[in-house]
């Protein structure tokens, strides 16, 4: 028999942990390179806050088609 989602605090803690740390890494090289190629950077920036969206929202795009 399958068993209720639980979650464990220490994982949950953890992960948490390591999507900021994914998360701020991200936004920094986004900065960088704006610094040295501007369109990249901002597209870069761009493609984080749209995956964002698109995660909060529980965005489907496979029913739209």
């Amino acid at each position: 028999a399958a068993s209720p989602l639980t979650q464990k605090p220490e994982q949950a803690r953890r992960r948490f942990r390591l999507g900021m740390l994914v998360f701020i890494g991200m936004i920094g090289w986004a900065l960088l390179t704006a610094m040295d190629k501007p369109k990249l950077g901002l597209a870069m920036l761009f493609g984080v806050g749209f995956g964002l969206l698109i995660e909060r929202a529980q965005i489907c795009f496979t029913s739209a088609f």
